[in-house]
C-alpha cells in the first residue's frame, strides 16, 4: 500500500535529496503521526442481526464503504461494500434476506490510538485488511481506511 512512503530516512535520502524546509517539516509530521491523528471517531455502526440491505442503505446514506458491526460496546466486526458485492451479489443471494453476521469481517484487528502511522500501515499490509479499528480500553474509539492515508498524503503533496 503506502508503507515506502512512511519508511524512516536513511542517511543518503537526506544527503541526496534537497528538502526546503516547508517539505522536510511535512514529511517529518508524517512519519511523526499516530493514529489517533488520521482516524473518524464517528464511526457509523450496525448490529449483527439487521438485514444487509438495511447495511447498504446506511452507507449510502452516509457516503461511507464500511460500518463497525457492534453488540453494545463491543465491535464484533466490520461490514463492507466489498463483503457485500463479494458475498452476496456475485453469489446471487438475496440480500434482504441475509443478517449482516453471515456477511460481516471477523474479528476485527485494532490498535492502540498512540501507535504510529508508519506500523499501522504495515499491520494493515501484513495482515491484508483496509480498515483498522483504533480502541482505548477495549472500546472502539474510531477506525482508519486506506482513504484516511490518501488524505494525510495529499496535504503534503506526495
Amino acid at each position: 500500500m503506502f508503507a515506502h512512503l512512511f519508511r524512516a530516512l536513511t542517511i543518503p535520502d537526506i544527503v541526496n535529496v534537497k528538502y526546503n524546509n516547508d517539505d522536510w517539516n511535512m514529511f517529518y509530521w508524517v512519519i511523526a503521526m499516530k493514529m489517533k491523528d488520521i482516524m473518524t471517531r464517528k464511526v457509523v455502526t450496525i448490529t449483527k442481526g439487521c438485514m444487509i440491505s438495511e447495511a447498504a442503505s446506511l452507507m449510502k446514506k452516509k457516503d461511507i464503504s464500511c460500518l463497525a458491526v457492534t453488540c453494545g460496546d463491543v465491535i464484533e466486526g466490520i461490514v463492507t461494500e466489498r463483503d457485500v458485492l463479494r458475498k452476496i451479489i456475485a453469489n446471487q443471494k438475496m440480500f434482504h434476506q441475509i443478517p449482516v453476521s453471515e456477511v460481516m469481517s471477523a474479528p476485527v484487528v485494532t490498535v492502540d490510538e498512540d501507535i504510529g502511522v508508519s506500523d499501522a500501515v504495515n499491520m494493515m499490509q501484513d495482515k491484508h485488511i483496509r480498515r483498522i479499528v483504533i480502541a482505548k480500553d477495549e472500546k472502539m474509539i474510531g477506525i482508519v481506511t486506506e482513504s484516511d492515508f490518501v488524505k494525510v498524503l495529499r496535504k503534503i503533496k506526495i
